[in-house]
């Protein structure tokens, strides 16, 4: 993308995104953003984590108290389909898996 094609874009956006745009380009201009990280900001991505968040809400996983259970309580279950398998993260000082979209869980 342009700078000139980047101006045509902020020019359509809409009055009720102008803020929330604004704090976006200052982040990255500021180095605040790490260039190298954008990608999370993309509209796929951001779909993706909105995903997440809605599948962790109705099918929140499961909370293990070690590593060792997480391994002992992760083998033991059979596999879920390629596009709903285990994602693991830190929940509440034990490890959660939730089901992520591409995670290798």
């Amino acid at each position: 993308m342009t700078k000139t094609e980047l101006h045509e874009l902020v020019e359509h956006l809409p009055e009720n995104t102008l803020d929330g745009a604004a704090v976006l380009l200052r982040s990255l201009s500021s180095g605040r953003i790490d260039p190298n990280q954008a990608w999370f900001w993309t509209a796929d991505w951001l779909a993706g984590e909105l995903e997440a968040d809605r599948e962790a809400r109705v099918e929140p996983g499961t909370v293990y108290e070690d590593a060792d259970a997480f391994i002992t309580g992760s083998w033991g279950r059979e596999r879920r389909a390629p596009h709903r398998q285990k994602g693991l993260a830190l929940s509440g000082g034990g490890l959660c898996t939730a089901t992520l979209p591409g995670c290798d869980g």
